[in-house]
């Protein structure tokens, strides 16, 4: 499997600070999206995440997919709490498995529908 920019550009910042920085912005929350995202590129992190288990508007969580991407050079990572909090745009995604749910579908489930999505995106 060949590294991405994104991945490339994670292990370089791990290597060189031995530390990695990924801030969450709740797509839901447009309230000062634009600053927050400037300022905390301007801080040093080394990714915006997006998302969350709130998200039920994939509208909304594309729009604010762009408006970050727009404002900021580093990797905008989708971090969805289902497969509504995946869109397209974003440099990666980071999709977590809930194991203390007793529900098969946030162990498993999510991530493979997911998997289906993401490669009809790309």
């Amino acid at each position: 499997m060949k590294i991405g920019n994104t991945e490339t550009l994670i292990l370089d910042s791990l290597r060189e600070n031995g530390t990695l920085c990924f801030p969450l912005i709740d797509s839901q929350n447009q309230i000062n999206t634009s600053s927050i995202a400037s300022k905390l590129e301007y801080l040093g992190a080394t990714g915006i995440l997006i998302g969350g288990s709130s998200v039920s508007d994939q509208i909304e969580l594309s729009a604010t997919v762009s408006k970050v991407k727009s404002l900021v050079k580093i990797p905008v990572i989708l971090f969805p709490g289902n497969i509504t909090g995946i869109v397209p745009g974003a440099d990666a995604i980071l999709f977590s498995s809930l194991l203390n749910s007793e529900n098969p579908y946030f162990i498993t489930g999510a991530q493979a529908q997911g998997a289906l999505i993401i490669n009809s995106i790309n």
